[in-house]
């Protein structure tokens, strides 16, 4: 039997008028940039990753993020 380990990290971000924002941590103010790794492709910097061991974990922090977000009215 193989047996293997996973980590899963989880960042949700939110893009409003071309500012970049963090749902996960709402005290960072500023815009986030996005940023070009030459071997992994596109990532914004500074962006939030959470640890997540269950789909519950996922969905705790898809509500939070949400309660981030800005909303038109």
């Amino acid at each position: 039997m193989i047996c293997c380990m996973l980590d899963v990290q989880v960042s949700y971000m939110e893009i409003y008028c071309e500012h970049v924002r963090d749902l996960l941590n709402p005290k960072n103010k500023g815009n986030l940039r996005v940023r070009e790794h030459p071997l992994f492709g596109p990532y914004v910097e500074d962006l939030s990753k959470v640890a997540v061991l269950s789909f519950s974990d996922i969905n705790s922090l898809i509500d939070e993020g949400n309660q981030a977000r800005f909303v038109a009215v």
